[in-house]
């Protein structure tokens, strides 16, 4: 088994609005961190971007049960 964090993904917050030039309402998003783990999401960790008045920084990810990486959604799962 491959124990090799990959990235997965990014990590992104809504930092705010703005009207494009046709008048919709859109999102401006900034990415926070990136996601890696390992390629049977056994094991997942995130890696925060530096600040201006914090070094980066990372966080492990613990599942609740011995089966919460078959629970992980998959690309698309996630209704937002």
């Amino acid at each position: 088994m491959d124990n090799k964090l990959t990235k997965l993904g990014e990590l992104t917050i809504i930092e705010g609005e703005y009207t494009d030039k046709n008048g919709d309402s859109k999102k401006r998003y900034r990415s926070v961190g990136t996601v890696f783990g390992t390629p049977d999401k056994s094991r997942m960790s995130i890696k925060f971007h530096a600040t201006l008045t914090t070094p980066e920084r990372w966080a492990s990810v613990f599942f609740d049960d011995k089966e919460g990486k078959d629970n992980v959604p998959t690309e698309g799962e996630i209704p937002f």
